[in-house]
């Protein structure tokens, strides 16, 4: 990512998310409506990040799919209003993976997670 994703980071910290195969995920954390300037390819996770009692974090996760564009993945995307619905307040991207890797972190993700938007096209 460059200067200005970077700077439309919520925290430097990552989100790591387990998949089915035991794998850990890392995750960058940005606004939903971070703006990307270059397009690039994505695995996106839509999550509600919620502050706990001890000052962490924790996220509900609500949807989970991957993308050729991340510049213009969450203004465009079909599910908007069952996001806001779900009260998203956070994307987060893992970027630098074929399509094919992005496919099989989404599979494996999504089979050992509960996504409260788990739709599938």
């Amino acid at each position: 990512m460059n200067k200005v994703a970077e700077s439309q980071k919520i925290t430097e910290f990552q989100l790591a998310v387990k998949g089915q195969s035991g794998r850990e995920y890392r995750f960058d954390i940005y606004r939903p409506n971070a703006e990307f300037p270059e397009p690039k390819g994505a695995v996106c996770l839509f999550t509600k990040r919620i502050k706990m009692e001890d000052n962490t974090f924790d996220h509900d996760y609500i949807h989970c799919d991957r993308t050729d564009d991340i510049t213009t993945h969450f203004k465009n995307h079909e599910k908007k209003k069952e996001f806001k619905n779900h009260d998203v307040n956070c994307l987060c991207i893992k970027t630098g993976n074929t399509a094919a890797e992005r496919e099989h972190i989404v599979d494996d993700i999504r089979a050992h997670n509960v996504f409260k938007c788990d739709f599938t096209a």
